[in-house]
């Protein structure tokens, strides 16, 4: 079965299709605690063989490609190492990878703290301000803005049993950063102030509050902050059966919907930001290439419709800014850093569509392309399943897992590429499809542009739980064309 979707693309640059845009934003959510250089754990320490993620080297496991040596391991700490000539121009490089793909902001994601250090603030803030005012700094460099992507509590190895945040401490914690980091040139202010995203408002942010007793509470919270001389605008990640309780605050601070749900199917996450959309002045839709979550028994497969799917409603329902999750959450694969089982296959696939996002029309044709989604494994016995949150369908059947090659070309003429013993025609344009090609052992793709892929679909007996164990993990391949 195979979904195809063909446009008339520009062979050649169209006068002016770079010199203006009409204010749309792509924006990536980026996690602190997974850069380029390193694992770390806790506030300030690198997780065991964190450095130059060599653990995960020597596991096996996917890890970020970056064109400099880091030597992280040089040095006592992750922030440490950020603020060292090396780790700026280890920063430097991927923060060039993230502004190669089309994308404008990074939705810092950090962990909320009591006492933070690096520097220390007297009230409760976050983990690691030097290292986000480090990457801000390098980001301004690039002409890229970056924004606080609050975290929904403190789960690191400083806090095993997790720390959560009460109202005031909340209000402590924006105030800093407004006031410290908020009036910096690289801070992100889309509607003329500083912009905070608070993943998990709804659901589990706020210390002992949930629904709409917690959206009301995030109300008071800003108000107090704009109050204190710290205007702000905050978007909370909300869910269905509570935002409509937010109302769109006036004057000097806003709360506005927008949705963080990485995990969400398909068609209920183009359904609920349609909605939001029509509740807010500054519309953000979301979306993510994939997503596996072990712990949750949640998998969404890695089909490129997800993510057409979600750029087309975007511009349907005039979105202001899509947010892309993830850059580097290599736990839920939903990373699309140029890495070692993914190469920079989704930052091409991403570079198209946040092109046709800001522009309104899809962009010239370079050279012609196409990247596949592998299968690593197959299972007898699978223990996760397709979400079908909001009473919407799912993205795929459950027994897909490992019996299906996701395709998507976009190419300059008609072509056509051969999936083991499956040949299907691609057209001039944009193409995009899946292809079952049941329990073969061996995938081997041939293809019009020339070269060829091949890559071995191993079989286990159970999906395990553990991280470090095979799951339900994709390898992406790239092929170009003249």
């Amino acid at each position: 079965m195979r979904f195809r979707y063909v446009f008339v693309v520009l062979l050649s640059l169209t006068p002016g299709f770079f010199t203006y845009a009409i204010g749309r934003q792509s924006i990536i959510t980026y996690l602190s605690w997974y850069p380029s250089f390193g694992t770390a754990v806790g506030c300030d320490k690198w997780r065991e063989g964190g450095p130059d993620y060599a653990k995960r080297a020597i596991q096996g496991l996917n890890r970020p490609l970056v064109a400099r040596a880091s030597h992280a391991s040089e040095y006592s700490s992750p922030i440490t190492y950020s603020l060292s000539v090396n780790g700026g121009l280890n920063i430097k490089s991927e923060l060039t990878q993230i502004k190669s793909a089309g994308f404008d902001v990074i939705a810092y994601d950090m962990l909320p703290s009591p006492n933070p250090m690096r520097p220390r603030y007297s009230g409760p803030a976050y983990c690691g301000l030097d290292q986000f005012n480090r990457f801000g700094q390098i980001a301004d460099e690039l002409s890229l803005k970056v924004a606080l992507f609050s975290d929904i509590k403190n789960l690191s190895a400083d806090f095993p049993g997790g720390y959560s945040f009460n109202s005031i401490d909340w209000q402590g914690a924006y105030s800093t950063v407004v006031k410290y980091y908020g009036d910096k040139p690289w801070y992100w202010k889309p509607l003329g102030r500083p912009a905070i995203f608070q993943f998990g408002a709804s659901v589990g942010a706020m210390k002992g509050l949930n629904g709409v007793g917690a959206i009301h509470e995030w109300e008071k919270v800003v108000k107090s902050v704009s109050e204190s001389g710290n205007a702000l605008d905050v978007f909370l990640d909300v869910r269905p059966a509570d935002y409509y309780a937010l109302t769109v605050a006036e004057g000097d601070g806003k709360v506005m919907p927008f949705l963080f749900a990485p995990g969400a199917p398909s068609v209920f996450l183009n359904k609920f930001l349609k909605d939001l959309a029509s509740r807010t002045p500054y519309p953000i839709w979301s979306v993510s290439p994939g997503y596996y979550n072990r712990k949750l028994r949640v998998y969404l497969p890695p089909d490129f419709s997800r993510i057409h799917a979600a750029y087309s409603n975007a511009l349907a329902n005039n979105a202001q800014a899509m947010l892309v999750a993830t850059w580097n959450d290599f736990e839920e694969e939903t990373d699309i850093v140029e890495s070692t089982h993914k190469g920079s296959a989704l930052l091409k696939v991403f570079e198209y569509y946040n092109a046709w996002f800001k522009y309104g029309k899809p962009p010239p044709l370079k050279y012609p392309l196409m990247v596949f989604a592998l299968p690593s494994y197959r299972f007898e016995n699978v223990r996760s399943s397709q979400p079908t949150w909001g009473g919407g369908e799912a993205d795929a059947k459950n027994n897909e897992y490992g019996q299906v090659v996701y395709y998507w070309a976009h190419m300059k003429a008609d072509g056509w590429v051969l999936i083991n013993d499956r040949k299907i025609l691609l057209h001039n344009g944009l193409n995009i499809g899946k292809v079952d090609i049941g329990r073969a052992p061996n995938i081997n793709i041939f293809n019009s542009l020339g070269g060829a892929v091949s890559s071995q679909v191993k079989w286990l007996e159970n999906e395990s739980d553990k991280g470090t164990d095979p799951g339900m993990t994709f390898v992406y391949k790239m092929l170009e064309g003249n």
